[in-house]
């Protein structure tokens, strides 16, 4: 069963922080499924301060 969330996207914000849980390939689906559906994307990754090894 679906559930409507939102209607009239055009801007969506993707907030993921740069800890253990950072994930290239998430951030990879949810851009394909906004890609399908014309809405453009924002990338935000927070926490890099607490973070020594973001190169994931």
């Amino acid at each position: 069963m679906k559930q409507v969330l939102a209607t009239n996207v055009d801007i969506a914000f993707l907030v993921q922080s740069l800890d253990h849980d950072f994930s290239p390939e998430r951030i990879q689906r949810y851009l394909f499924q906004l890609g399908n559906e014309g809405v453009k994307p924002v990338i935000v990754l927070h926490k890099a301060d607490k973070e020594t090894d973001i190169q994931k």
